[in-house]
């Protein structure tokens, strides 16, 4: 399914019984469920995998989930139903859909996580001088070795299933520095865990367990990935989680916090640097500070609009990316984007523009698919009533979106006032109203210039591993 960039199969299974044959059809996002269940009830000291006995699990998957499905709506407030639905089903399914995101993050993480704090005093932030340190500490490697070898395991998993036995034939060693057997197997290690690991983790994360570790040693001693999606975005992602983890294992909490402050900081300047690249002086201005009132970030202006932006750099915990995401952590994270919507509102008020249409626009670096349509509103009713002077012409983008849009800009002034013009025209249309993703491809033909063009550190980091990988001796 991945490599044929189709998130779904269908495959036929026989009923023996009944001479009758059967399709049955596998989502790319229900394979680490499947995965987990098949590790929470079952042994692998039977006969060999096949086609009847994966339709088999799939069936009794689907009746486990069920039962859970049941149980988790029953325990759920009436007013936040449709809110649990939907994040859980956007982060659980939609990524698997677009491969193109994973390429985008890991563009982004290079930049944010390697080439900024190289320009920069990170010890300042961080008190290391680079994340090699944290890297050198966790896994004996440097954090560009990690993401090669990361990129490595994946063109591996795309060519080979069992992975246990593999040792680096000379033509692959000679790719990279950092393709050695030891590093392969470091890394390996790092992402690995047993039926046992598995089935202690608890009830609580489930099967985002193989979010956290893709790899399952089978009680067979093979080595093998279930959902060769997840390994692939830890290409993208892997490096940031082992900085936030690192950082929260810290004994003192003043060192804890270091990491989400300097994270802040870190992508404060990888806008500043995307808008420096891509617009004129005078399309974008910072704001300035306030020693009362907290002020939004940035004006980026065009003739007919003024755009207040303001950016949060939190992550989502992972109790809220999966499918019956916790409402508690949920929440937690919907308030503090609540207080970016107050500080938009307050540059506004302390920032009048009696020439242009104000648009203000809330930048989160998360993605989360369903933002403007289904979460603004949510947010602006559940932590904002009677708080803001004025509720118009309130947006909420990622920082993906907010790349594109500059992109365009830079571009065509006409084609970015087009697209605020539509989506304040729709903004309380719960029908006909579209996130920014969806609606910018229907205005331009400009893609994400930035991110694609600019950056692209994806194909600059090892071109064609997996065309080079799959021609080997494995």
């Amino acid at each position: 399914m991945l490599i044929r960039d189709e998130p779904v199969h269908d495959f036929i299974v026989r009923d023996r019984m009944l001479l009758k044959k059967y399709k049955i059809t596998v989502a790319a996002w229900n394979l680490s469920e499947v995965a987990y269940h098949a590790i929470m009830t079952t042994n692998d000291y039977g006969k060999n995998s096949s086609d009847d006995f994966l339709a088999y699990a799939v069936n009794e998957h689907i009746l486990f989930r069920e039962a859970i499905s049941k149980r988790n709506y029953d325990a759920t407030n009436r007013e936040d139903i449709l809110m649990r639905i939907l994040v859980g089903l956007s982060q659980q399914q939609f990524w698997y859909q677009e491969l193109l995101w994973i390429k985008e993050e890991f563009n982004r993480q290079v930049e944010i996580l390697h080439k900024i704090p190289e320009s920069i005093c990170a010890s300042k932030l961080f008190g290391f001088e680079s994340f090699d340190e944290v890297f050198k500490e966790v896994l004996d490697m440097s954090i560009d070795d990690f993401r090669a070898v990361l990129m490595l395991l994946h063109a591996l998993n795309m060519a080979k299933v069992d992975l246990s036995k593999v040792s680096l034939p000379q033509d692959v060693i000679k790719i990279h520095p950092s393709f050695t057997d030891n590093n392969l197997y470091n890394v390996i290690d790092f992402y690995s865990a047993s039926y046992k690991d598995v089935r202690s983790s608890g009830f609580g994360i489930r099967e985002n367990y193989l979010a956290l570790k893709p790899i399952i040693l089978t009680d067979q001693k093979a080595v093998v990935i279930p959902d060769a999606y997840l390994m692939a975005k830890k290409m993208a992602d892997g490096p940031l989680w082992v900085i936030r983890d690192y950082f929260r294992s810290l004994p003192d909490k003043s060192s804890r916090n270091r990491f989400v402050n300097g994270y802040g900081y870190l992508f404060e300047r990888y806008v500043d640097d995307m808008l420096k690249s891509q617009l004129s002086d005078d399309k974008y201005e910072r704001i300035e500070e306030d020693k009362i009132d907290n002020r939004a970030d940035y004006f980026i202006m065009t003739s007919k609009y003024r755009v207040i932006v303001e950016l949060k750099s939190g992550i989502l915990p992972m109790m809220a990316k999966k499918m019956y995401p916790d409402m508690a952590t949920l929440k937690d994270y919907l308030e503090k984007l609540s207080e970016g919507l107050r500080q938009l509102d307050q540059t506004e008020k302390d920032f009048v523009d009696d020439n242009r249409e104000t648009v203000k626009l809330l930048v989160h670096y998360e993605m989360l698919y369903m933002s403007d349509v289904l979460i603004r509103p949510y947010v602006v009713k559940a932590f904002l009533v009677g708080e803001l002077n004025n509720e118009r012409n309130i947006f909420f983008c990622d920082v993906g979106e907010l790349e594109w849009m500059v992109s365009v800009l830079g571009s065509s002034e006409s084609e970015f006032e087009e697209i605020l013009a539509r989506k304040i025209l729709k903004q309380n249309d719960g029908l006909h109203n579209m996130e920014f993703r969806q609606m910018i491809p229907e205005i331009t033909e400009m893609n994400n210039k930035y991110n694609h063009e600019t950056l692209n550190h994806w194909q600059k980091q090892i071109p064609n591993l997996y065309e080079k990988v799959k021609s080997c001796d494995l």
